[in-house]
């Protein structure tokens, strides 16, 4: 009996891994770190972060399981086999529909108590952020499926939720935090659209109505743009100045909005859907750019490092996002030259 008790808890394990979707959960902590660092210069306590840590992971494996139960169908349509194995657990048979009840319900009550151990008007924050996942993807509402609303509403998980963690823990408020916080959002609405493109098959053929399906390719591109401008527009505008290094945090704002505009446009000239996610994948580099860049930027004002060294710190962590930009164009231009061959024979 014990080898088996062993190999479910490795189960879980496993499942709790793949509903912790690790890509989106650091961009997640990210959001939390730049808005601490917008409110605070000094180091929280270790329990504090580790509450801070055990409940956005918890609130964002609750969200993950309830809409991986709800959107089971369109999953297996929409996601290569690959994706299905790597992070899907309830169609690549990790655990089945109620073990992944189990899961959701859970993670939902830990999430509640780390939020109330931090502090005790966070627990009532929490509860309402549980029943907005529930609400987001379970019928009757389900959220999901009604258009721009789930676009503007499911950046709550993602940015307003992590910002109210820090500053439960920072217990101070700033314009600056308003108004990063703000851009971060909008930023973050754009990526939800643009991550319909790759969805739009599966919610077409369940029914799904997504902003995508209701309008078309360009209207979305357009919409996605739209916000992306503003969002960096934003989170940039309390914090550009006349120094070296805030000079240079606005120029990269600048070339990131062009990078965006650049990518959006080919994006919606490509053909096939495989060049398509590759130019929303450049545009997904660019906001990754923006977001490292503010709070290197941010953490660097506590420092006494001189401008000038500040700004190449800026410049070397744009560079490292520049490279993977560039990796993802010569990704882009195989598939090109591919279709192209294609088309030839």
């Amino acid at each position: 009996m014990r080898p088996k008790f062993k190999m479910h808890l490795a189960e879980y394990a496993r499942a709790l891994w793949q509903f912790s979707r690790p890509r989106t959960l650091v961009l997640i902590w990210l959001h939390i770190l730049i808005a601490y660092v917008c409110l605070a210069s000094k180091v929280p306590a270790i329990w504090q972060i580790l509450l801070v840590l055990v409940a956005s992971t918890s609130s964002y494996i609750s969200a993950v399981s309830f809409n991986d139960l709800s959107d089971r169908e369109v999953d297996s349509i929409n996601l290569s086999k690959d994706q299905l194995s790597a992070d899907r657990p309830l169609i690549n048979g990790t655990v089945s529909q109620v073990s992944a009840w189990y899961i959701a319900v859970i993670s939902s009550v830990i999430c509640v108590i780390a939020c109330g151990l931090l502090q005790l008007w966070l627990f009532v924050v929490a509860c309402v952020m549980i029943l907005l996942n529930v609400c987001y993807s379970m019928p009757p509402i389900r959220i999901a499926k009604r258009g721009a609303l789930a676009q503007y509403l499911l950046p709550i998980m993602y940015v307003l939720f992590p910002a109210t963690l820090a500053l439960a823990i920072a217990s101070t408020l700033t314009v600056t935090f308003l108004w990063v916080v703000s851009g971060l959002y909008i930023i973050f609405v754009a990526r939800l659209f643009l991550k319909d493109l790759r969805d739009e098959k599966g919610d077409r053929a369940t029914g799904k109505r997504t902003y995508l399906v209701r309008h078309g390719l360009k209207n979305t591109l357009v919409h996605a743009w739209v916000c992306l401008v503003i969002g960096i527009g934003l989170s940039a505008i309390q914090l550009i100045g006349v120094n070296i290094d805030a000079l240079l945090l606005g120029g990269i704002a600048i070339l990131c909005g062009i990078g965006i505009t650049w990518a959006l446009y080919f994006c919606y000239k490509a053909a096939p859907l495989d060049s398509k996610l590759l130019w929303v994948a450049v545009v997904g580099r660019f906001a990754s750019m923006w977001a490292f860049c503010l709070v290197v930027y941010l953490m660097l004002g506590y420092s006494a490092i001189p401008y000038a060294q500040r700004a190449w710190l800026l410049v070397f962590t744009a560079a490292i996002f520049f490279a993977g930009i560039g990796m993802l164009y010569e990704e882009l231009q195989s598939v090109m030259r591919k279709q192209s061959r294609l088309q030839k024979q």
